[in-house]
């Protein structure tokens, strides 16, 4: 997937970080030539200095061929008119990072098209928070459909049995999925039958969330 990020604050370099794991192809805009230096020596993308609200700088950089636009700076203003550009110049699908400001959810500028979606981190980060105090164990949680599933991310104990025997042999908790595990470098290799787990690698997992406490106790991970 074609990607491009304008701004390279926390926000955006935590996107660009992910995105770069699964292997995209991104550009990443942002007006500090500090933060493009960083970019450039640590992430596998191509940084370039400039403003995302620039229509040519955009074009240069194949806007029209991108499949999303995070227009992610501090400047409310400027994520919403980078957006706009963007799609005007053939970006299929923008999403703009808005303050906390909850009334910019009425932007008719934002409504009208339903391919900008606003993205509002101060919730994100709320809503992550009031999850982890459910899974307390848990290093992240995602809730899903009304919260009738749950996506967690965890470390399973070191005593926990899961360990030296092939991903068909154990008794996954029923009602759960084992979906990803962080390996080493922070790959995440898709599990098959074959593959085996090791001490200290992060799980992800993906079940129905009234069976929380059985993957909880399976993994050792219960408070």
């Amino acid at each position: 997937m074609r990607i491009l990020i304008s701004g390279a604050g926390e926000v955006g370099f935590h996107i660009a970080r992910s995105l770069v794991r699964e292997g995209h192809d991104l550009v990443m805009i942002d007006r500090d030539p500090a933060k493009i230096k960083e970019l450039s020596e640590s992430l596998d993308l191509l940084a370039v200095l400039g403003d995302g609200t620039d229509a040519q700088l955009l074009r240069d950089h194949g806007v029209e061929s991108t499949d999303r636009v995070f227009a992610v700076t501090n400047d409310d203003s400027a994520n919403l008119l980078t957006a706009l550009t963007a799609r005007r110049l053939g970006a299929a699908h923008c999403l703009v990072r808005v303050g906390f400001d909850h009334s910019r959810q009425l932007n008719p500028l934002i409504e009208d098209d339903p391919a900008i979606v606003p993205i509002y981190p101060e919730d994100v980060v709320a809503r992550e928070l009031l999850a982890l105090t459910r899974v307390p164990g848990a290093s992240s949680v995602r809730f899903f459909e009304q919260d009738r599933l749950v996506m967690i991310l965890a470390t399973p104990d070191r005593t926990a049995d899961l360990y030296g025997r092939p991903l068909r042999d154990l008794a996954w908790p029923e009602g759960w999925v084992l979906t990803g595990v962080v390996r080493a470098g922070g790959r995440i290799e898709i599990p098959s039958g074959d593959t085996h787990l090791y001490r200290q690698e992060p799980l992800y997992s993906v079940g129905r969330s009234d069976r929380l406490p059985e993957l909880e106790r399976y993994l050792g991970i219960a408070i």
